[in-house]
């Protein structure tokens, strides 16, 4: 096994994680994040939430500790079958995940 596979395999998450952390996270709306300076992690488009947090595990440093909001932005609706093929699902969701401003601030003013 090539260190890619290793790396694949090691970034797989237990459904039940990504549903207890999904429930750890609170739904704000956009303007609410910007109404008070809630600073953006990343989006990510996936066919649930959980699916979406575990985009977020896997390509934000220390996602499980800074993430504590997220918007859903849009659900996207698929007609074409070679999508619906693709996603195995006929719709997707983009999530925008958020961190509290003040850790944000903090974590840059010390480096």
């Amino acid at each position: 096994m090539n260190k890619k596979d290793e790396t694949f395999r090691a970034a797989i998450f237990p459904l039940d994680l990504l549903r207890d952390f999904g429930k750890i996270l609170k739904k704000i709306s956009l303007k609410d994040a910007e109404k008070k300076s809630y600073t953006l992690l990343g989006q990510a488009f996936g066919v649930s939430l959980e699916h979406c947090i575990q985009e977020g595990l896997l390509h934000c440093k220390d996602f499980e500790k800074r993430a504590k909001y997220y918007v859903v932005e849009s659900g996207l609706q698929f007609e074409d079958a070679s999508k619906k093929f693709i996603t195995n699902s006929n719709s997707m969701m983009v999530i925008i995940f958020y961190e509290d401003a003040k850790v944000s601030r903090k974590k840059h003013a010390h480096g």
